[in-house]
């Protein structure tokens, strides 16, 4: 039994790491995941002489192209669809969760973008889809942390 005028924090799991680390350490993890990816995948092809496995030529166009559409969306959204920092307002506060759901979404899609044109690039060996994966891996790194929570504070 807990003595009268208690708190029973027993039910709330508090995390040690404070969110705006939590938030780069993601960021990272995504950006460097996309990358080690595209460095196998082209090491793969370059050292088999073609594609992992063989697929229609369409997949090589079509898997970039929807990864390049998705791109394209993200990075003309995202400078208005971001809540800006406030002055005076901390890094811990403004990583809650409805700016951190958010921008995690957002990257989400431009890593989902990513990995799905590594995947025409795995399917096909075209060019053109390593460069879309590389042009989200230069998005995510477009959208890092710091530009989301420094640049823009009123």
């Amino acid at each position: 039994m807990r003595a009268s005028g208690g708190s029973n924090d027993m039910g709330r799991l508090r995390s040690p790491v404070p969110p705006s680390r939590q938030i780069r350490t993601l960021h990272g993890l995504l950006v460097g995941g996309l990358a080690l990816l595209g460095g196998v995948l082209i090491a793969a092809n370059h050292y088999l002489e073609e594609p992992i496995v063989s697929a229609p030529a369409f997949v090589g166009y079509v898997f970039p192209a929807l990864a390049l559409l998705t791109v394209i969306w993200v990075a003309a959204w995202f400078p208005r669809g971001i809540p800006v920092r406030r002055s005076g307002q901390g890094l811990d506060e403004y990583w809650a969760p409805p700016v951190r759901s958010l921008v995690v979404h957002v990257w989400m899609l431009v890593a989902g973008a990513g990995l799905l044109a590594w995947i025409g690039y795995a399917l096909s060996g075209m060019l053109a889809a390593a460069l879309v994966a590389g042009l989200a891996i230069a998005t995510l790194l477009w959208l890092r942390p710091g530009r989301v929570d420094s640049a823009r504070t009123v």
